[in-house]
């Protein structure tokens, strides 16, 4: 991505499509069977503002939906091996029983417990450190900061507009000037 000024705040376009199709059998002029599908797509622009962390969370949710939907097609899978062995297993084959392996056990040591407890002193006592010029520069970084999500924000919708057009020239569709 080319440097476009955006340290904080970025500009963002969020392309979504929704397609329905329905499958029907037509006749050919030969006398043969196809399967044409027919319907629509809808296609919906979003222009929005985010920070990076923001597109991260998004992206690390994306991909923790996908790692979902993976682990119910292995959880089918495991249910319809489950069901071919019990088949298997009735019609005769033998199998050799799985070994299932014991988790090692935690080290059950003193320092062990005293050392979760140094972690949860530090994570206490760890945020009364103070800084006096930390409020003029935060507030110098605020406004900075505010700047630059206005210019992300007129940026956006404009974004999203070229989008579209160059959508509608790619696919031949009329513009207007």
């Amino acid at each position: 991505m080319p440097d476009s000024g955006y340290k904080h705040y970025f500009p963002i376009i969020q392309v979504k499509f929704i397609f329905v199709s329905r499958p029907e059998m037509v006749y050919t002029p030969q006398g043969q069977k196809q399967p044409v599908h027919s319907g629509r797509t809808e296609i919906e622009i979003r222009p929005f503002v985010a920070t990076q962390s923001q597109i991260d969370d998004y992206m690390r949710q994306k991909e923790s939906e996908d790692l979902e939907i993976l682990s119910s097609l292995d959880a089918t899978m495991d249910a319809i091996k489950d069901d071919l062995r019990k088949y298997l297993r009735e019609a005769g084959e033998k199998f050799p029983e799985d070994e299932k392996k014991e988790g090692k056990k935690k080290n059950d040591n003193v320092w062990g417990m005293f050392g979760s407890l140094g972690g949860s002193f530090k994570d206490l006592f760890g945020s009364f450190s103070t800084d006096i010029f930390k409020t003029d520069v935060s507030k110098k970084i605020s406004r900075e900061r505010e700047g630059e999500k206005e210019k992300a924000v007129k940026e956006a919708p404009g974004r999203a507009r070229l989008l579209y057009y160059v959508y509608k020239k790619a696919l031949k569709m009329y513009t207007e000037i």
